[in-house]
């Protein structure tokens, strides 16, 4: 349930979050500017949630430098993407057409594939060597 905020209150909220720089202008919860400001913001707004917030961005981070990435394909993979590892294994759940990359060596063709592929044709090399994200992550 969510409970009014007097205009007072609003008012001075807006004007912390002004002089905190923090973009009032985002739409979307997963955009960059949100995403790097939501600990700000949660501090002005939210003060019983900062240390949640600012502890959970600290243990994603931690998170996502654990993953060792051993097969260099997928290594590659992630690089030309410009992908996280994380962020590969969540396409690989909720999207229908992810990363795929050749497996012949010395070529680092990447098209878009359905999370099961195993033998996509790669353009470069004419044959059907493109497997998908999710295949090189062990998803599938």
């Amino acid at each position: 349930m969510v409970s009014h905020i007097p205009k007072a209150k609003a008012r001075e909220i807006c004007k912390q979050l002004v002089e905190s720089g923090l973009p009032l202008d985002f739409k979307d919860p997963n955009d960059a500017a949100f995403m790097d400001n939501r600990a700000a913001f949660a501090k002005i707004c939210r003060p019983d949630l900062h240390e949640k917030i600012v502890v959970k961005e600290e243990l994603e981070k931690q998170e996502e430098a654990a993953v060792e990435v051993s097969n260099p394909k997928l290594k590659l993979l992630l690089e030309i993407e410009g992908l996280t590892y994380t962020q590969l294994c969540q396409l690989s759940v909720y999207d229908s057409v992810i990363p795929g990359i050749c497996m012949n060596p010395g070529c680092d063709y990447t098209t878009g594939v359905e999370p099961d592929q195993s033998h996509g044709w790669c353009e470069v090399c004419e044959t059907q060597t493109v497997k998908s994200g999710a295949m090189l992550v062990g998803i599938i």
